[in-house]
This record gives C-alpha cells, sequence and structure tokens, in this order.
C-alpha cells in the first residue's frame, strides 16, 4: 500500500501485479492505472473490501 506517493496517483492507493501485468487501485477496488486480467481484478476487489475496515 502507498499511502504518501502523491507524486504519481494523487491518493492512497495499492499496487498488484501478476505475471506481466500491473495495476494500481485505490482503496476503494476502482483500477485507476495499469491492467490485469479481469479474475485477477475480482479477487484484488475482494480483498480491499474485506480489509476495508484496515
Amino acid at each position: 500500500m502507498y499511502f504518501k506517493d502523491n507524486e504519481q496517483h494523487k491518493l492512497p492507493h495499492l499496487h498488484a501485479n501478476y505475471n506481466e501485468y500491473i495495476a494500481i487501485f485505490d482503496f476503494y477496488g476502482n483500477m485507476i492505472d495499469g491492467e490485469i486480467p479481469n479474475n485477477k481484478r475480482k479477487i484484488i476487489q475482494a480483498w480491499i473490501e474485506i480489509h476495508q475496515e484496515e
């Protein structure tokens, strides 16, 4: 998770890597940059939802 990377994306976010894919998500599960297979995107969004209160 990146809280202070304000230069590139301007908001708290996380980077997800899967093989050659890299995607960046905000803490609401929205993909803000990159690309990743749809089934992996859904797993990442579920993880974000589960950990929302953290």
